[in-house]
C-alpha cells in the first residue's frame, strides 16, 4: 500500500507542478517553482515504482488511484 500511496502523492506533485507551469507561463514569472515540483513528484513516483516488487505499468495507476481513494475515503 506505501507504493500505492507514493505514486498518487508523486502523480498529484506533477499535475500540480504543470498547473503552476501554465500559469507561469501566462503570467511571465519563472518556471522554478514548477520544475522543482514536477520533479519532486517524478521522483516519488519512480521511489514508489522501485519499493513495488512486481513493478507498475501504466495502466496499473487507476488501481493505485482507486486503492488509496478506498482507504482514505
Amino acid at each position: 500500500m506505501t507504493a500505492d500511496l507514493l505514486i498518487v502523492f508523486g502523480l498529484a506533485c506533477v499535475l500540480i507542478g504543470l498547473i503552476r507551469m501554465i500559469s507561469s507561463f501566462s503570467t511571465d514569472e519563472p518556471l522554478t517553482g514548477a520544475a522543482i515540483m514536477g520533479g519532486l513528484g517524478f521522483a516519488i513516483m519512480m521511489a514508489g515504482s522501485a519499493m513495488n516488487p512486481m513493478g507498475f505499468d501504466p495502466t496499473d495507476i487507476p488501481a493505485a488511484v482507486m486503492r488509496v481513494v478506498d482507504r482514505f475515503g
